[in-house]
């Protein structure tokens, strides 16, 4: 989750306007993909970085598996 941070944006937008763009950003689905091999883990997680995909989260799971979900 994203932190709201105390600063005067550059442009003319209105807090209306920047709140819209939070709550849009924030409402994005997730993409899963949920894998088994720590090195294939490592392979997506490095394709995501690649392809500027800066919102990324690992998790991993009861049964030894991992659940990568990221968002753009």
């Amino acid at each position: 989750m994203k932190t709201l941070i105390a600063c005067q944006p550059k442009t003319a937008w209105d807090s209306a306007n920047m709140m819209a763009l939070y709550f849009e950003e924030a409402t994005l689905p997730w993409n899963e993909r949920i894998l088994s091999d720590l090195t294939e883990v490592a392979t997506l997680l490095d394709c995501l970085e690649v392809w500027g995909v800066s919102e990324r989260q690992l998790l991993t799971q009861s049964d030894g598996t991992f659940l990568l979900k990221w968002r753009e």
